[in-house]
């Protein structure tokens, strides 16, 4: 029978750490199998991640082993009963934890169907919890029995705890070796124009300009935006170039259409050889950071490019230049230790403002961007039926079950993410409206917290922000409803607010049909940056140019049989389709499902004549320069095929 044999008490954060080191490995290998674009760090993420949780365990062995050190000094001889009571402990604090990290890492999935919302989730990972708890219970007098016996592998570990902790500290080396080998980004070069202001932009997706305050809506769901536009600029005549998010967001950084580009749907990734507002921002010294909560934006599609820190708040997803928060983002006790609550449908709002603190001595670009009032429209609690009160009306329920809904049928349709028809009174149109102003709303507290964080930090007066969204959305007053389709002015006409150092003269410029592609010309001229060498958009203060007589276009769909173009002046917008020849509409009222002067090619034919000729030679200039599309390269994943199934892009 083997002997027991006294044991060294640096054993216990040792072996703690280990077992540690191993759940943190296996951790990041998990998250290198489900994102395969950051396997060329993979052996940096095993060593981080290993020893990121190995030194959460090994520091939550401390204190039974201080335990047992006092026990010791006091009496010797119970020095062997006192560490066994440290181990027993150590293996609960650690079951504990190993638990808390997977089920925080998994928290997702696990947690995802269940019913009853935030109170069964707590149920769910109290038990779990409880479960593993009672499992380390159970191992720990065999674990420490086969601790104290000779003749095993633990027990020679055990015996020799100063080495086994040295071991431990040689990982911890070379993980921070690890991180210095990587470093930080080049910070070369020297912030151009020390002088010159910060730069945010701020896309809100899917927001309607004429469901704020600012541009005449009567409910109050902008008071914040109201306040930025109050101190700055509103350009009444602002217009997306694709009614859809990545192809908007991509003329929103790049200052091209989207046939130069190459972004023509949601799906393609954004061609490294594209320059950006971003890259140009880093080359000037400025510190780049991006936040962001759509799928179709991710790092994987190259939307990240000149970013230095890059999050995707739904996934903690960032681009390779953030360093360490790459190395550390598949642990989750750091996902915890930045703020990212399971749950929490969009934190990208308080990771920017954590961002924005710790650069407030820096120049910085920031580019925010926010989901809110896309489908489904689910405010957070704090605006749930704030105007559905107001007005008398039932919660329509899952507004995605109207998504794309059409005329069939009367007044109902085919809700096109969940397949189901379902009747629409004009109370329900209503009510789903109202919803969807809640989201707004929701979005401007948002909008509000970041302008409250400049003036207390005292950056308003060194800061420019744009603030505008990547399309519109159709209500009850197009087809099809609820969704983004169709060249409608219900979804091209954007808001576009600007406010800041040097905006006064944009004031000229306000009746004047913008785009997106004006976005980095604009902040380019602001921030005292030279932009890429070629742009569709132009800079909105500069005061020599005669914008009023522009025109600027937009476009959806890649097959020619079915695409659509149009091309917006101050007062009229043509759009052309092979599918229905061509429509001219006012751009100073609303387009309704069937007014009886919505076309007015019959009673203008020579202006449409000329706004055709400007349609397609315009076209034709931006595939001139365009730039290679890429297509589907970014494999999407099971995690990311939810969200898109959530927001209603895929059913």
């Amino acid at each position: 029978m083997s002997s027991e044999r006294r044991i060294s008490l640096a054993a216990a954060p040792g072996l703690a750490f280990f077992a540690g080191a191993a759940l943190g490995t296996a951790e990041a290998l998990l998250y290198l199998m489900r994102y395969p674009g950051l396997r060329p760090m993979g052996l940096a993420q095993a060593l981080v991640s290993g020893s990121s949780v190995g030194l959460a365990f090994a520091a939550g062995s401390l204190v039974p082993i201080l335990m047992a050190k006092l026990a010791a000094a006091r009496d010797p001889a119970e020095r062997d009963t006192r560490w066994q009571l440290g181990a027993t402990l150590s293996l609960l604090l650690a079951g504990g934890a190993g638990v808390m990290v997977l089920a925080t890492f998994r928290g997702t999935l696990i947690f995802r169907h269940l019913p009853g919302g935030g109170i069964s989730r707590l149920l769910a990972q109290a038990i779990i919890v409880a479960l593993s708890l009672a499992l380390a219970a159970w191992l720990t007098p065999r674990a420490t029995r086969r601790l104290r016996r000779d003749g095993g592998i633990l027990s020679r570990m055990a015996g020799r705890g100063w080495g086994l902790l040295a071991s431990a500290l040689s990982i911890v080396a070379l993980s921070a070796l690890a991180v210095v080998q990587i470093g930080r980004p080049s910070r070369e070069a020297e912030a151009s124009s020390p002088s010159a202001p910060n730069l945010i932009l701020i896309s809100i997706d899917t927001l309607r300009a004429d469901h704020l305050g600012c541009y005449g809506y009567e409910r109050p769901t902008s008071p914040n935006i109201d306040r930025l536009a109050r101190g700055g600029v509103r350009f009444e005549r602002a217009y997306t170039t694709w009614p859809t998010s990545a192809p908007g967001h991509a003329s929103m950084l790049t200052g091209l259409y989207p046939q130069t580009h190459g972004v023509m749907g949601n799906g393609y990734r954004l061609s490294s050889v594209v320059p950006t507002l971003s890259e140009v921002a880093a080359e000037a010294g400025l510190r780049t950071g991006g936040f962001i909560n759509n799928p179709w934006l991710s790092y994987t599609l190259g939307f990240s490019q000149g970013f230095e820190t890059y999050f995707d708040a739904e996934r903690l997803e960032l681009a390779s230049e953030a360093w360490i928060e790459l190395l550390l983002q598949n642990v989750s006790l750091y996902r915890l230790a930045v703020g990212l609550v399971p749950g929490e449908r969009q934190p990208a709002t308080r990771l920017a403002l954590r961002w924005i603190e710790r650069h407030k001595e820096e120049r910085f670009f920031l580019f925010l961007h926010l989901l809110d009032p896309h489908q489904p429209y689910h405010p957070d609690p704090a605006f749930r039926d704030r105007f559905l009160d107001a007005i008398g009306l039932d919660d329509p329920g899952d507004t995605r079950v109207f998504m794309g809904t059409s005329e069939k049928k009367g007044r109902g349709g085919m809700g096109r993410n969940l397949g189901e028809t379902v009747p629409m009174s004009e109370e329900m149109e209503r009510a789903v409206v109202a919803r969807y102003d809640e989201c707004v709303l929701n979005a401007d507290r948002r909008i509000g917290e970041l302008l409250d964080a400049l003036g207390q930090l005292g950056l308003d007066d060194r800061s420019v922000v744009l603030l505008t969204s990547d399309h519109g959305e159709n209500m009850a007053d197009n087809q099809p409803r609820f969704n983004h389709e169709g060249l409608h002015q219900s979804i091209l006409h954007i808001p576009f607010i600007l406010r800041g150092p040097g905006v006064a003269p944009a004031a000229d410029h306000r009746q004047a049909p913008v785009s997106l592609v004006d976005v980095v010309p604009t902040l380019a001229d602001l921030g005292a940056l030279e932009p890429p060498p070629f742009q569709a958009g132009v800079s909105l203060i500069d005061r020599s140019l005669r914008l009023e007589e522009r025109s600027v276009l937009a476009i959806e769909g890649v097959d020619p049989a079915t695409q659509k173009k149009a091309v917006a002046t101050r007062d009229w917008k043509l759009v052309r389709s092979n599918a229905f020849g061509r429509m001219l509409v006012p751009t100073d009222r609303p387009e309704g499902l069937n007014p009886p002067d919505r076309d007015a090619s019959d009673s203008h034919p020579e202006l449409a004549d000329s706004l055709e000729i400007v349609l397609e030679q315009g076209h034709a200039a931006c595939l001139e320069n365009a730039y290679p599309s890429e297509e589907g390269v970014a494999e999407l994943d099971e995690e990311r095929i939810e969200q898109l199934k959530a927001l209603g892009y895929l059913n």
